[in-house]
């Protein structure tokens, strides 16, 4: 049998029949509305977390030794120790001295005593000064009054001859 020559209707295997028309190319774009929408949700995302970690960190008080070598009470904005790469800030000096304290308060504050607002943090150093103020006055140099008897004298005792 001879070859048969492609039938020009007929469409072949190299090129679409006039039944098939090629369809425009399309191009696709990488960038679209969609895309930058996801990436501003994205953004906001994040900038909402960092707000809600740096409010974390920040929203409370605490009151802590603190001023030359720690000897007096400070209140400090922020976490004991700090939150992440939030570090806690001096809200408030006080003059109350740490070794003034008695023991349990002067235990809770080096803790870092921690309180919900400023005004809270400082009715608790109020407080710690009021306790401060009621102790009675003692100093390291003060003493002890002595008694002193008045001098008498013993009538002399003789023992008894040795037998």
């Amino acid at each position: 049998p001879p070859p048969q020559q492609p039938d020009p209707q007929q469409p072949g295997p190299q090129q679409p029949g006039p039944q098939q028309p090629t369809a425009p190319a399309v191009r696709t774009r990488t960038f679209t509305w969609r895309v930058a929408l996801f990436i501003a949700a994205l953004i906001g995302l994040l900038g909402v977390s960092a707000a809600a970690v740096g409010y974390y960190a920040r929203a409370t008080y605490f009151v802590a030794p603190g001023g030359p070598n720690d000897s007096v009470v400070v209140v400090y904005q922020g976490r004991p120790g700090g939150f992440l790469w939030f570090e806690p800030t001096v809200a408030e000096s006080t003059d109350l001295r740490v070794a003034d304290l008695g023991a349990v308060a002067r235990s809770r504050v080096t803790d870092g005593h921690v309180e919900p607002t400023l005004d809270a943090a400082r009715r608790y150093v109020a407080t710690l000064g009021e306790q401060v103020a009621e102790q009675p006055a003692t100093s390291p140099t003060t003493t002890r009054p002595t008694t002193t008897l008045p001098a008498t004298t013993l009538p002399a005792t003789t023992s008894p001859p040795d037998r």
